[in-house]
Parts: structure tokens; C-alpha cells; sequence
């Protein structure tokens, strides 16, 4: 992988963030909308590219990434995130693509491909031991899609960041 030197010292992984180029979606009417957007491209970008999350521990700072920022944190100063809140809200959501991805891209790329069977199986057998697990169909494919729940995961982190409406007024 070519890297190069960032301001600051840091690296900068140049094929990651190449490889990882997302169209930028204009601005439309709805904030929460082009957020979505841009977080559903960037789960596919890091799935089409499995090898993309075992880079995770290093900076990205190229122009694709930091586009890709200043895109979601004007989107979120739109929806009335300021300040600290915009800071955390921003952290919520790469944070969330980043951990999703990283999951499913894990399980997708597994040398073994009964390894998830074989898992649902060990909960259900130790039912006793995992009862919350066996119940909620834990690692059950057949229940809910991975696109479902990142999608409902979306919709309540969104929620949860600046409720409903519109968040209050920044302090």
C-alpha cells in the first residue's frame, strides 16, 4: 500500500482513500436524508472492499475522507448539530459505518463459511447459558437482513443524536 506523510507526522493510507472515493451527494431539502446517503455509500464502499477495515488503525486524512466529512458535518450543521454536539454526532456515525462494516465485512470474508452456523448453533445448544441470545435470534440470517438492521441502526442513532426535530439551538 503506497502511504505518505500527513501534516502533523501522521500517515495517510493513499490507496485506502483512493479506493474509497464516494460521490458526495448534493444537498436536498431533507438533512437526515443526505445523511443516509452518504453513510449507505460509505458501508458499501468498505464492504466492496474487504480489505478496507483491517486498515482502520491508521489515519485517514486524503482529500476523499475529509470531503467526505465536510460533507456530513455541513449536512449535520443544517440539521442544527453545533459545537460539541456536531463533534459527537460526526464521531456516532463514522463510528458506527466503521464498526458495522468492519463486522460484516468479517463475517463475509471468513475462511470457513458454516463458522456463523456453527455459532448459532453453540447459542442454541447452551440456550441455558444464552437465553436473551436464543430468544433474539441472535446471529439468526434467516430473521432480519444485515441491510435491515444497519438501517434501523441509523434511524435510532440519528434519533438519538438530535431527536425527532429540530435539535435545540446550540449553547
Amino acid at each position: 500500500m503506497q502511504e505518505q506523510h500527513a501534516a502533523g507526522g501522521g500517515r495517510v493510507g493513499v490507496e485506502l482513500d483512493s479506493q474509497q472515493r464516494l460521490p458526495v451527494p448534493p444537498a436536498s431539502d431533507d438533512w437526515r436524508d443526505d445523511v443516509r446517503a452518504l453513510v449507505r455509500a460509505w458501508r458499501a464502499a468498505m464492504l466492496d472492499h474487504p480489505w478496507a477495515p483491517g486498515l482502520v488503525g491508521r489515519p485517514l486524512l486524503g482529500p476523499n475522507v475529509l470531503a467526505r466529512t465536510e460533507f456530513l458535518q455541513a449536512t449535520l450543521v443544517r440539521g442544527g448539530c453545533h459545537g460539541r454536539q456536531l463533534a459527537v454526532v460526526t464521531r456516532m456515525l463514522a463510528n458506527y459505518v466503521i464498526g458495522a462494516s468492519l463486522t460484516e465485512a468479517t463475517w463475509r470474508r471468513t475462511a470457513d463459511p458454516d463458522a456463523r452456523a456453527a455459532a448459532r448453533a453453540h447459542v442454541a445448544a447452551s440456550a441455558d447459558a444464552y437465553p436473551t441470545l436464543t430468544a433474539s435470534g441472535h446471529l439468526d440470517d434467516g430473521r432480519w437482513s444485515d441491510d435491515l438492521l444497519f438501517e434501523e441502526g441509523l434511524t435510532g442513532l440519528l434519533r438519538a443524536a438530535v431527536g425527532p426535530g429540530k435539535p435545540p439551538e446550540p449553547r
